[in-house]
């Protein structure tokens, strides 16, 4: 007797796909996280008590603190923008997932009724033609 189709694997391409998706870009996430909190921020946030120090007079120095502080400030803002893409990304791929499996569920579950269906009539029809 051979297996039947609903018990092979239940993992698809398109699901693998989409989860190593997911990994890779939790991956992407952590590590951007980790790099923002660790040395992005601090170093922004000493570049302004910095600029905040030296914002007394307008020298040549001071202007050009100004002009390093909002290039680093628009990097932390595009850099943390990136990171709320990528999560959004992310639960984009989670939800294509989860449809899958849904589809796949439902796929498995239509295919297991019909061949019980299907031996249920070719024993009814054994049983008809033993009977006759």
């Amino acid at each position: 007797m051979k297996p039947l189709a609903a018990y092979r694997s239940r993992v698809t391409l398109k699901m693998r796909r989409l989860r190593t998706m997911g990994l890779l870009i939790i991956v992407c996430l952590l590590l951007m996280v980790l790099y923002g909190s660790r040395v992005l921020m601090p170093r922004t946030i000493a570049s302004v008590h910095l600029h905040s120090a030296a914002a007394r007079g307008i020298s040549p120095a001071a202007v050009h603190m100004h002009h390093v502080l909002v290039v680093q400030v628009l990097f932390a803002i595009a850099y943390w923008s990136v990171c709320g893409l990528l999560l959004i990304g992310l639960f984009v791929v989670a939800w294509l997932d989860v449809r899958e499996v849904t589809r796949q569920y439902l796929y498995d579950r239509t295919t297991l009724v019909i061949q019980a269906a299907e031996e249920m009539k070719h024993r009814l029809d054994r049983k008809i033609d033993e009977n006759q």
